[in-house]
């Protein structure tokens, strides 16, 4: 199977306001880079399916893609971004948050731990796996973090050695390429080492 894994496109919250679970949509620069997207990956060969966080930003990245390929978007609730819980839309000027180390395992209040995040990474590793098959090529759009520990998850890394250096760190509308396999736990992992499509 070939996954190609992006993140959303800009929104106008990017640099000002946590988002987490804030269904913000896409700004205009975030759908025009969108769009140059979808004709970059649609020229990568024939695509199979899409898959995408339920938040407007990752669906508003898929949709045209998705009208490009001719595909549904199958929505995945697992996929959502770390939920900020009382810290969402509160402006990053005002507070910082430190998710490294205050939220590993502890909760931001009313929201997620990065643990939690990692083990909806793990329940798409086991679904993909399960739903996508061998030959087949699926694009997954998601959001920093949960990509982050989902692509640290197929390489087959601990959590722990994520969390304390995370090697993906994507940009707005990147796109990373990998080939993965079914591992001996049933989830999906990385056969080889992936490279960037769109940075």
């Amino acid at each position: 199977m070939r996954l190609i894994l992006v993140r959303h496109g800009r929104t106008g919250w990017s640099d000002t306001r946590y988002m987490g679970r804030q269904d913000v949509p896409l700004s205009d620069v975030g759908v025009a880079a969108a769009g140059a997207l979808a004709e970059v990956l649609a020229a990568q060969g024939p695509l199979h399916q899409i898959w995408s966080s339920p938040l407007q930003r990752a669906l508003g990245t898929a949709a045209p893609l998705a009208e490009r390929c001719g595909l549904a978007v199958t929505v995945v609730d697992d996929l959502a971004e770390m939920d900020h819980g009382e810290l969402q839309g509160v402006a990053k000027a005002e507070r910082r948050i430190h998710i490294r180390p205050d939220h590993v395992t502890e909760p931001i209040p009313g929201g997620e731990s990065l643990a939690d995040v990692a083990a909806r990474a793990h329940r798409v590793c086991l679904r993909l796996a399960a739903e996508v098959a061998d030959d087949h090529t699926v694009v997954v759009v998601g959001h920093y973090r949960v990509n982050q520990l989902l692509l640290g998850e197929l390489e087959g890394h601990r959590f722990d050695d994520i969390v304390a250096d995370p090697l993906h760190r994507p940009d707005n509308t990147s796109a990373w390429a990998v080939t993965c396999r079914p591992g001996p736990d049933g989830a999906l992992r990385a056969d080889t080492g992936g490279h960037w499509l769109a940075e």
